[in-house]
């Protein structure tokens, strides 16, 4: 569950590197604190799908409160009252690098998937939307939330988030169909509608006339988005795992290093190096130092499932990432730290 934090009036932009708050070895074991429960509720999601607990319908509901109840409640909780989601160019600097980090990520994997040979119908398509596409919600929230604690940090990161979710269900679904149609309807989910709402709520100062009840309200069912969300993940990597054996399933070899290098340290690197370039603020940079450092997205596998990509390429993207960014979030987001100047 995320942790309450207390608001922090927002600083000026970054003109130069931050001294350091934490030594390495404490900052990486904060970050192993926050990492560790994640994969633990991934388990438990895994285990409760192998052994029958969570049914398909039971998925089903969970997803659909989850992305409909819990997370716009956290978003709303997050974004009302932030002075950092009031700022115009703070906001339009995230919603870039949250567009870049998308549809920069698919076109690089796009280009290396060209380079594997692999063709259309046989993976080229889904390789790029899950190699180019990073898991920027259940996963990148909570280590946010644990390693920042200012709240300010997190209402900046759902404004990144709502570049990422409108490209997918845009330039992602239109990749993987082939067609130069996607269905907009899916633009007007849950998490894009509390995100809009959040960003108009807060530039009309609703934080001064918002009553406590209604606040406590968000924080409650927000605070169930995260554990709720990582469980379902978890219970879909097993059911993915259930058709392919782990040995068949990162086979060809290949596309499980390939997939590995783009999404763990080529797609970050240069979107730091962007970020660098744009000189944005402290709460973007210490979103981006996180964000660059996750694995591939679960939802595109689904989108694979129903728009006839190559699922056995996504579910293997999907594993293997996630599989090692247990080691490499606790390595890469120092690194990141360090490079962005807030070490």
């Amino acid at each position: 569950m995320l942790k309450t934090f207390i608001r922090q009036p927002y600083g000026n932009r970054v003109k130069h590197r931050t001294p350091s708050l934490r030594p390495p070895s404490l900052l990486t074991s904060l970050l192993l604190q926050a990492v560790l429960p994640l994969f633990l509720l991934l388990g438990a999601g895994g285990l409760f799908q192998r052994r029958g607990l969570l049914s398909e319908e039971g998925e089903k509901t969970l997803l659909k409160l989850t992305f409909n109840l819990f997370l716009p409640a956290l978003i709303l909780d997050k974004l009302i009252g932030s002075e950092a989601a009031r700022t115009l160019s703070t906001v339009v600097q995230a919603g870039l690098l949250g567009a870049f980090a998308s549809l920069g990520g698919i076109a690089l994997a796009y280009g290396w998937a060209r380079l594997l040979r692999l063709n259309t119908g046989s993976g080229r398509r889904t390789f790029a939307i899950l190699a180019g596409t990073h898991n920027y919600g259940f996963l990148a929230i909570p280590v946010i939330a644990g390693l920042y604690p200012s709240a300010e940090t997190l209402a900046v990161n759902f404004t990144f988030a709502l570049a990422c979710e409108a490209t997918l269900w845009s330039a992602g679904v239109i990749l993987l169909s082939g067609r130069l149609t996607s269905p907009w309807k899916h633009l007007v989910n849950g998490p894009i509608l509390a995100i809009c709402a959040g960003l108009l709520l807060n530039a009309l100062r609703f934080d001064l006339i918002e009553p406590a009840f209604l606040k406590g309200f968000f924080g409650m069912l927000g605070q169930c988005a995260i554990p709720v969300g990582l469980l379902l993940v978890g219970a879909n990597i097993a059911s993915f795992l259930q058709e392919h054996s782990l040995a068949g399933l990162l086979r060809p070899w290949k596309v499980t290093a390939s997939g590995l290098l783009l999404r763990l340290a080529l797609i970050p690197l240069t979107l730091v190096g962007l970020t660098c370039l744009l000189r944005p603020t402290q709460a973007l940079l210490e979103v981006m130092s996180v964000q660059a450092a996750m694995p591939s997205a679960v939802i595109p596998v689904m989108l694979a499932k129903h728009y006839g990509g190559h699922t056995k390429t996504a579910v293997q993207v999907v594993v293997a990432t996630t599989g090692a960014s247990l080691v490499t979030i606790p390595l890469t987001v120092p690194l990141l730290r360090g490079w962005l100047g807030l070490t």
